[in-house]
């Protein structure tokens, strides 16, 4: 595999980020006032057990795993999304990584060396690195080991001199990146393993393993009735406040929760002014004389445009349904526009079209320019055997300095556009011409390379456009305008929250409806970088109104109407839930009293006094989970399987209602392997270790979560 290439194509999507320095520069008041230990205090971001991590070590972690993610993705456009997930990912490993060290180091186990070599080099490949996507075969999708052990012999070479310094820069962060993974193997390894001694100990036994095939060897068919509890009105029950108390307080521990806020906000979308579409609309029109005549058009694209001019011709199959039309209906030269579309003005110019391949299949031989007259005469030297019938691969493996060599210098297929952007125009265009398996001698900045065609597709339709693409966006004087509505708005409504949605409805704009967060909290209600007013709410009480925020495309303002730090959810929140359930409850109770006075023959008389219908269900075992047309009904599930047969009973409490029921058919089936049924219950258990391990020991460890200090 390609594996320095593969860097190097990755290497332009990479975007320098804003260190440390920032975020303490930004935070450095807040951190700087106060006593010493106070100070201290306040850059903690988190405790687990007692056990205190800073904010500095935090935020350089998130930085460590928002680099890798540019790595391994290719993007480094982070956006606000990707950026949370990462900020919880790390609070995440950070708190996991010390619950799971206390325990193991209590009991000494480790990750060792030769373990960890095995998980990376041994036949069984760690699932993790497997999915890595530059370890996969870019045409089945599958992990290549070879590309794995490659890149490992790349990274760890000595001497990076044969890349060059940008290759030898390339080679240093993927190091990185990779000591990142292997850091994650480790710690994954060792809490898988910690989980594994849970799943020694939790194991089904004989009885376990029977008793479960008993549940399902009973089926029954049985016909019911139900009086629905909403047949009697609740005006009619009396529920008192203080039942609804007592229930509460018996179930307190249901309703712990996060310490939050309730806010509502009004967002106003920053829209482009009439006097932004036509400023832009003004702009494009004046760049169209020179768009039409230019000789360097990529000049007066790259001076108008939002969207690059990429020198190269693609195919009709790839170009979108406008540009075809277009494209099938002028000539070369000719330009069609501006048109206007989704807040943008468009102008295309046709440069040309032709048939030609699609892709190519490139190897090369690069040399490295220590001395330009001598790799010159060795470039000419090789091009000399080469065209004389020498052995491309050896020539390859004894001369070429790139990461290829191994692999004959393959390349791989590139398009027309992906060739442009990695070699080059010229170059491009002289292996665009190349007959099949020809040499081109190409000279770059850092070397020469040799460059042999050895594949080409089918030639298909193809055309190069020219496109200027400006989009409207709201100017600074639309910007401010807006902010400057919005704020006279605040100013006037005095800190009067009902106030304020008055003025806003006067407007045009509205509130939304309270909205939960917790210091957790990344995002309200899909509104972008919301992040912020959780923090604001956090500092806040009650009728507080915060000053213009900005999120993206929208200008939030937000209001505080809830506060709870208590670890509970109030009463007041639950009340009406716990109500409907004593309600519930109570009717029962009435049917049920009703119910039992009366002797019924059949389930259709029973149905007629219970103004309901009959209706049947089937197949039901003490495992059934759902009865179809009825729902999670547990109290039918557990008697309909222990009723007599052909004999009425009931009255049965239900979630829903009141139920009659009659069962007509009990079958018997086979009870099965107890072995296989015992398999099928450990697997269960392991699963349920897998997913309730770490709640539970961040139970019976305090963890603190100060995230919310500090954004």
């Amino acid at each position: 595999m390609a594996t320095l290439e593969k860097m190097r194509s990755k290497a332009g999507l990479l975007v320098g980020v804003v260190g440390l320095a920032l975020f303490a520069f930004v935070i450095g008041d807040f951190l700087n006032s106060g006593s010493g230990f106070w100070r201290e205090s306040q850059e903690v971001i988190g405790k687990v057990d007692g056990e205190k991590f800073t904010v500095y070590e935090y935020e350089q972690k998130v930085q460590e795993m928002t680099d890798v993610y540019k790595i391994q993705y290719g993007d480094g456009n982070i956006n606000d999304e990707i950026n949370s997930q990462i900020r919880k990912s790390v609070w995440d490993e950070m708190v996991n990584e010390r619950l799971f060290a206390a325990q193991t180091e209590k009991i000494g186990m480790t990750v060792t060396p030769e373990e960890l070599f095995d998980m990376v080099n041994g036949e069984d490949v760690y699932p993790l690195i497997q999915q890595m996507p530059m370890f996969r075969n870019p045409q089945t999708g599958q992990f290549d080991k070879d590309a794995l052990l490659n890149f490992l012999q790349t990274i760890q070479a000595t001497d990076l001199s044969q890349y060059g310094a940008e290759g030898a820069q390339q080679i240093a962060q993927y190091k990185k990146y990779w000591l990142f993974y292997e850091k994650l193997i480790k710690k994954a390894r060792l809490s898988e393993k910690y989980g594994a001694l849970f799943g020694k100990a939790l194991s089904a036994n004989e009885l376990e393993g029977e008793s479960s095939l008993k549940d399902r060897s009973l089926s029954v068919d049985f016909v019911y009735a139900v009086q629905p509890y909403a047949s009697i009105p609740d005006s009619t029950i009396k529920i008192n406040d203080s039942d609804v108390e007592k229930l509460y307080k018996s179930r307190l521990q249901r309703y712990k929760t996060l310490p939050y806020r309730t806010v509502k906000f009004m967002a106003v979308d920053i829209r482009p002014s009439e006097s932004d579409y036509k400023e832009v609309e003004d702009k494009i029109n004046k760049a169209k004389p020179e768009f039409e005549t230019a000789s360097d058009v990529a000049a007066v694209v790259a001076e108008n445009s939002d969207v690059p001019y990429v020198d190269a011709f693609v195919p009709y199959t790839q170009l979108d349904a406008k540009t075809l039309a277009f494209v099938q209906s002028a000539t070369p030269g000719s330009v069609e526009g501006p048109t206007f579309a989704d807040d943008t003005y468009t102008m295309m110019r046709l440069m040309g079209t032709t048939t030609a391949p699609d892709s190519l299949k490139l190897r090369h031989i690069y040399l490295q320019r220590a001395d330009e007259a001598k790799t010159n005469a060795l470039a000419d030297s090789l091009m000399d055997v080469l065209k004389k019938g020498g052995n491309f691969d050896s020539l390859c493996t004894q001369f070429s300095l790139a990461s290829t060599k191994e692999q004959g210098g393959e390349i791989g297929w590139m398009t027309e556009t992906a060739a442009v952007s990695a070699l080059g125009k010229e170059t491009t265009n002289a292996i665009l011409s190349a007959g099949l398996n020809e040499y081109i001698k190409s000279p770059s900045a850092n070397g020469v390379s040799i460059f042999q065609v050895t594949e080409k597709t089918a030639p298909v339709q193809k055309a190069k456009v020219a496109t200027i693409a400006m989009k409207v966006s709201p100017s600074s004087r639309t910007y401010s305008k807006l902010y400057n509505e919005i704020n006279q708005m605040i100013a006037s409504s005095k800190n009067n929250l009902d106030t304020l949605e008055s003025k806003a409805a006067k407007s045009g704009y509205y509130f939304q409806i309270d909205n939960m967060v917790t210091t957790e909290t990344d995002l309200i209600a899909n509104l972008k970088d919301s992040r912020k007013i959780v923090r604001w709410a956090f500092e806040n009480e009650v009728g507080a109104i915060s000053d213009i925020y900005d999120c993206g495309t929208r200008f939030a303002v937000a209001s505080v109407t809830e506060v709870n730090d208590k670890g509970y959810m109030p009463l007041t929140n639950v009340a009406s839930s716990l109500k409907m359930e004593l309600l519930a409850d109570k009717k029962a109770e009435k049917m049920i009293a009703d119910l039992s006075s009366k002797k019924f023959a059949t389930i259709a008389e029973a149905a007629s006094v219970m103004s309901s219908k009959v209706d049947t269900a089937k197949f039901v075992t003490f495992a059934t989970r759902q009865i179809t047309g009825l729902g999670a009904e547990a109290a039918l599930i557990g008697a309909a399987p222990v009723s007599k047969e052909n004999t009425i009973t009931g009255p049965i409490k239900g979630r829903n209602g009141v139920y009659m029921i009659n069962v007509f058919k009990k079958v018997e089936n086979p009870i099965g392997d107890i072995d296989m049924e015992k398999k099928g219950l450990n697997m269960s258990l392991q699963s349920r270790i897998g997913y309730q391990l770490v709640p539970v020991l961040k139970e019976k460890k305090e963890v603190e979560d100060f995230r919310i200090r500090f954004f």
